[in-house]
């Protein structure tokens, strides 16, 4: 399992791809925590492929891996 914490350059769209890039499974799983704690709390369970794909989010915690 790997977590970390997103930029407005290496948002979770960013991460994603470097993730793939570097032999990462599309299907590991990814979650993307936003704004934790606050009324607006975001929180989105995908996959990696998705991920890359999806708008980014900037400023948040992403944790990747198997569970």
């Amino acid at each position: 399992m790997l977590g970390m914490l997103t930029d407005n350059e290496f948002n979770s769209a960013t991460i994603s791809k470097i993730l793939l890039e570097n032999g990462w499974s599309e299907n590991s799983k990814i979650a993307i925590c936003a704004r934790l704690s606050y009324f607006d709390e975001k929180i989105i369970c995908t996959n990696l492929i998705a991920a890359a794909k999806m708008e980014p989010v900037k400023n948040c915690i992403l944790i990747v891996g198997k569970w």
